[in-house]
């Protein structure tokens, strides 16, 4: 009994040196691919936000030598108002949005349209040059993404001015068209009036 005991105990102390060793030889495994692992997703994350590091400057710098050439060629001469001269984006969001010409800051609005227009210049580039590698894919994808951006960018720039109140109103403008025709036909009749008093009187003089 008492060599059947020692050898139960033999048998349990050896398994658990054994569990003991699978233990740590396994926990030593899954900290080692951990620890590569880690290492892998750090070297991937550096590579990737070098990567986004050198677009955002990339897309700085373009941007800012957009601006400055977008500025010297087609704004700095045209910060007045000019009828016969409006740029077409002002005549987009007046016409889309029904907005009041005489409500909207002329100056104001040209330099919007300036940082709006080289954004999407600038992001066109970023994105065609950058993923893109064939021409003729550039020149599709560049059209579409420009379309895309025109109209996202200046429809939140007609709500911005629709939500300043600077919808034109067309029922005051009607208004004030029929009292101005109401006037002149007021002023009409008094003419006529005038006249045949005047004739009315001539012909009493004559007899």
């Amino acid at each position: 009994k008492y060599l059947s005991s020692q050898m139960k105990i033999k048998n349990i102390s050896h398994k658990i040196k054994n569990f003991t060793f699978f233990l740590l030889s396994f926990l030593s495994k899954t900290f080692t691919f951990s620890l590569a692992y880690g290492m892998i997703i750090v070297m991937f994350m550096e590579v990737i936000m070098d990567k986004i590091l050198n677009i955002l400057l990339e897309f700085v710098i373009v941007f800012i030598g957009v601006f400055i050439l977008y500025f010297l060629i087609f704004v700095r001469k045209k910060t007045k108002y000019n009828p016969n001269k409006v740029p077409v984006e002002f005549f987009y969001l007046v016409s889309l949005y029904r907005l009041d010409q005489s409500k909207i800051n002329y100056k104001k609005f040209v330099y919007i349209t300036a940082l709006i227009n080289t954004f999407i210049i600038d992001t066109t580039y970023i994105i065609v040059y950058r993923l893109l590698d064939k021409w003729v894919w550039q020149l599709i994808v560049g059209i579409f993404i420009i379309i895309l951006l025109i109209i996202i960018s200046y429809g939140l720039l007609g709500r911005y001015y629709q939500k300043k109140c600077m919808v034109s109103d067309k029922k005051k403008i009607v208004d004030v068209k029929v009292e101005k025709d109401t006037k002149k036909d007021t002023s009409k009749v008094k003419k006529t009036v005038k006249k045949t008093t005047t004739s009315k009187k001539r012909g009493k003089k004559n007899v």
